[in-house]
């Protein structure tokens, strides 16, 4: 017979054990992903749909729905990617993709040290992304070599402000803020890991991780379903990202944890 003592520990434990069962990430299998400037691969959770929608892909099972996109450029090193996409277009004739190019481009105004710098930027970057189509050779090439020195001066954000700003195109913080964040690697890349939830109810809660890779960022973020019933899928899925190009140099390990959030 199990005296009170006892059962009043088994019962903790019981509960405990029951805990860690629901919170089991599923197994699944692993499936190569293309979104944008992203070539990776997943483990999709066994029992979980996959359908691509350009640069989303959405892994669903009944009401509960994940996103996997591509955000585009994302800080000095994508945007300067993309002026250089933006150029390229322009050798080869190819002006108006050019300039659609660089007007696409995010430019957060948190990049900028001084509102002189910011003013400089945006003088230079709009010789190029308003000229008209006679302009002389010489003078865009100028012009674009300006755009470079520009971004090549921005000092790298920190990269959970950087989120932050990525974050707050996705869930505004009008609407939502933020309950809890941290940082971490995800395959050798930095990532924000954040849970969010509405600003008046604090109901609603939701996951969403931004990864940062080569100037570019991508989320993985709950488009619909509880947190309760999506949170191991979300998990698994983050675990399970990998990119099919080396990792870019990383802050020592001791600075961004790798693995799951903490608890």
């Amino acid at each position: 017979m199990i005296g009170p003592r006892k059962l009043t520990l088994a019962v903790p434990l019981i509960a405990w054990i029951a805990f860690v069962g629901c919170q089991t990430r599923p197994n699944g299998t692993r499936q190569d992903v293309a979104l944008g400037e992203f070539h990776l691969s997943v483990r999709v959770p066994e029992g979980w749909r996959v359908l691509s929608f350009g640069r989303e892909v959405r892994v669903s099972r009944g009401d509960v729905v994940l996103t996997l996109g591509d955000l585009g450029p994302a800080g000095p090193e994508g945007i300067q990617r993309e002026v250089e996409r933006a150029h390229t277009l322009w050798k080869n004739g190819q002006l108006k993709d050019a300039q659609w190019v660089l007007k696409t481009v995010p430019v957060p105004d948190e990049l900028f040290g001084t509102l002189v710098e910011r003013t400089a930027f945006w003088a230079d970057w709009s010789a190029v992304a308003n000229a008209e189509a006679g302009e002389s050779p010489d003078a865009m090439d100028e012009a674009f070599e300006r755009i470079r020195a520009d971004v090549a001066a921005i000092q790298r954000p920190d990269p959970q402000v950087l989120a932050g700003t990525v974050l707050e195109k996705l869930e505004p913080k009008a609407r939502r803020d933020i309950e809890t964040s941290h940082m971490r690697l995800i395959s050798g890349r930095e990532a924000m890991v954040y849970r969010t939830w509405d600003r008046l109810t604090h109901g609603n809660a939701r996951r969403v991780a931004i990864v940062f890779d080569k100037g570019y960022a991508l989320k993985l973020d709950i488009e619909k379903g509880s947190i309760f019933s999506a949170g191991p899928a979300f998990e698994s899925l983050l675990d399970s990202l990998r990119f099919s190009a080396p990792a870019p140099d990383a802050p020592p390990a001791a600075a961004v944890p790798e693995g799951p959030e903490p608890h």
